[in-house]
């Protein structure tokens, strides 16, 4: 694992403490916790430490400190599920990968595998992002999207560009991409004008890979259309704003009923990590808060 800064806070009883590290390496020890090695400060206070979200490990370094701590808005950088790795790559964007490799609204990324799959919710540039499109996509990359950000990418170089609306299922070299509402009710930018509208058909996913099946729900507040059967991954956003805060997809979480959730539509345009682990702490399934890749 390469050091990384992360903000830490002890988990005693004493008020928290913040403290931010320029080198860190962690250990996973037997039980699966988190122990600090070499951080620079070291923490004056220690506490109980929680479980790891990822297997991260230098056991060649030597311990300068050995507090425990928790980690704010996760370490691990990738999910792996049933075969599936999973990679959130800030914001909403995510990375999935199982032979084949899918993108959902990459933004701002850098550089990447290369997309066999590209989904794109809707046209907000946050969302809709040429330039990292263009830098995963290629003669043999399918993406699948709204006719609004078709138009848009008419001179993108890829194999094909499929437009579709909210209720469609689409079949792509043995990967279901089925497309969902997505839309606010109580989020407006003016008085009846909701920031994400129902009649403008912006788009969810449900992705089924090797018998798996992730909900991204794109940015939505918590709607009916929600209820989907057998999602063994959700992917929410919880930054409030323009979509769910923590507490309205921990709410969500109790109806969609997947197997585990991991929290996004933070750390960029708005919100933060606190919205992530506020929502880990509330929901009702199992949490991985994922580092940016």
């Amino acid at each position: 694992m390469r050091a990384s800064p992360f903000s830490v806070v002890a988990t005693n009883r004493i008020p928290p403490s913040h403290f931010t590290f320029t080198n860190v390496l962690v250990l996973l020890n037997s039980q699966h916790d988190l122990v600090l090695r070499n951080t620079n400060p070291c923490p004056k206070r220690s506490g109980e430490s929680v479980r790891a979200q990822g297997s991260v490990a230098d056991r060649g370094f030597i311990p300068q400190c050995r507090h425990r701590v928790r980690i704010l808005g996760g370490l691990a950088s990738l999910f792996e599920y049933q075969g599936l790795k999973i990679s959130w790559l800030g914001h909403d964007g995510f990375k999935i990968k199982n032979g084949k490799t899918v993108y959902i609204d990459p933004y701002q990324v850098k550089a990447g595998d290369e997309a066999d799959i590209i989904l794109i919710t809707h046209e907000h540039f946050d969302h809709l992002s040429s330039g990292s499109i263009k830098r995963i996509a290629s003669p043999k990359t399918t993406i699948v999207t709204t006719p609004v950000v078709k138009s848009q990418l008419s001179g993108t170089t890829v194999k094909e560009i499929l437009a579709a609306k909210p209720g469609q299922k689409i079949l792509i070299d043995g990967i279901s991409v089925e497309t969902v509402p997505s839309y606010n009710v109580n989020k407006f930018r003016s008085p009846g004008e909701p920031f994400h509208s129902k009649q403008e058909e912006m788009l969810g996913f449900i992705v089924t890979m090797n018998g798996v099946r992730i909900y991204h729900a794109g940015d939505t507040d918590s709607i009916p259309e929600m209820e989907h059967p057998n999602v063994d991954i959700a992917l929410l956003p919880v930054s409030g704003t323009y979509v769910m805060t923590a507490e309205e997809a921990a709410e969500a979480s109790k109806r969609i009923k997947p197997k585990v959730a991991i929290p996004m539509h933070y750390g960029s345009i708005v919100g933060d990590e606190r919205d992530a682990e506020r929502f880990k702490k509330l929901a009702s399934c199992e949490v991985h808060v994922l580092s940016k890749e």
